[in-house]
């Protein structure tokens, strides 16, 4: 790529374990606008989030389980 070449993220995907807890991480601490929740029923939301005054936008799958790493 050229120096002056950069490079735009318009969206992206993150797992999270609780929805609720996200939304409040992104809103209050990472300063980030909630931009849509909508329940879809079964314990299935659709979460968008951005940071503010941008046009990327980020949205969150539920996981089904709870991932354990080694430590």
């Amino acid at each position: 790529m050229p120096d002056n070449a950069h490079l735009d993220i318009f969206q992206f995907a993150l797992l999270v374990s609780d929805y609720d807890e996200a939304i409040d991480y992104f809103t209050e601490i990472l300063g980030f606008d909630l931009l849509e929740d909508t329940d879809l029923g079964s314990g299935k939301r659709w979460v968008r989030v951005a940071p503010a005054g941008t046009s990327c936008f980020c949205y969150w799958q539920k996981l089904r389980t709870r991932i354990k790493l080694d430590t």
